[in-house]
């Protein structure tokens, strides 16, 4: 048996959040916090569905580093609040790269260099 317990993860979204608010706040630094949540700490994308709605009002994101991972964050980001990062870490084949780009600008809309496709 699996438990989830969703006010528990909202709880240390908001802590984290607030965390990063405070210490903007503090150093007068001029940009914002992005939190964006890499997959490969929990693969189960309930829980990654869980962590993309809940952290939709301060568009929390995905960080991908392999293409079934990749896959799991398109899924989870198309309901997403649009400004949620994708974050593509690490080394990427061309194949991984058409699926990024391709989730970015829809599949017509991307090419691999030597292709001969255009943009």
């Amino acid at each position: 048996m699996i438990l989830r317990f969703p006010d528990v993860l909202k709880n240390r979204l908001d802590w984290l959040h607030s965390a990063f608010k405070g210490a903007i706040d503090e150093t007068d630094y001029t940009s914002r916090y992005q939190g964006v949540f890499p997959i490969k700490v929990k693969h189960n994308k309930a829980v990654v569905q869980d962590l993309v709605a809940l952290g939709h009002d301060e568009s929390y994101g995905l960080d991908a580093g392999s293409k079934p991972e990749l896959l799991i964050a398109i899924s989870c980001l198309s309901k997403a609040k649009p400004g949620a990062y994708l974050v593509c870490n690490g080394y990427k084949d061309a194949d991984y790269i058409a699926l990024a780009l391709s989730a970015r600008h829809g599949p017509e809309r991307h090419h691999r260099a030597g292709d001969g496709g255009g943009a």
